[in-house]
């Protein structure tokens, strides 16, 4: 099985990357990436952090969201800890 999490920051554009994130068995979105993959027609599995960076009501029903509202943690350590 593989995993990838997309961490916020520029919006993936190489061919492979995209390819690769939809290949994946389990996409794990923090809340700033997920912007990326409605963009790039992608669905992600999950989507965690503290939800400042998207309204967690435009989030896809089929989409688990998991909220960790620790400030001492990037989103990002959130989901790798997850």
């Amino acid at each position: 099985m593989s995993a990838i999490i997309l961490a916020n920051g520029e919006v993936p554009k190489n061919s492979k990357v995209i390819n690769l994130l939809n290949s994946a068995d389990y996409l794990i979105c923090t809340d700033g990436s997920y912007n990326f993959t409605l963009n790039l027609n992608i669905a992600p599995n999950a989507v965690i952090g503290d939800f400042d960076s998207i309204d967690k009501g435009k989030i896809k029903k089929n989409i688990k969201t998991i909220d960790h509202f620790n400030q001492d943690k990037s989103d990002l350590e959130k989901a790798i800890n997850y």
